[in-house]
């Protein structure tokens, strides 16, 4: 499960990284999980949240991997439903 910036390339802002066995789940996405340290989620207007099955365990998206994905406002609070449908092409 990783948040980006919409449209930004590069490493996400934060990560969770667990077995496939873990899912389904609950898991909270904080600046405890940031790639760059000092950085809040809070920071941005909005963020893209994905969460993908790796068929290969790579953190970089294969065919035939499964996800879901879905835009996120920090500023409004709550939690966001992520629902593994998606196969990547």
């Amino acid at each position: 499960i990783f948040a980006r910036a919409p449209g930004s390339v590069g490493p996400p802002l934060a990560v969770i990284r667990k077995p496939a066995d873990a899912v389904p789940g609950e898991f909270t996405l904080s600046a405890a999980n940031s790639m760059i340290p000092g950085r809040s989620l809070a920071d941005f207007e909005e963020l893209d949240l994905v969460a993908r099955l790796s068929k290969n365990g790579q953190p970089t998206a294969q065919p035939g991997d499964w996800q879901a994905q879905t835009s996120f406002k920090p500023k409004d609070g709550g939690s966001v439903a992520l629902v593994i449908d998606q196969v990547v092409q």
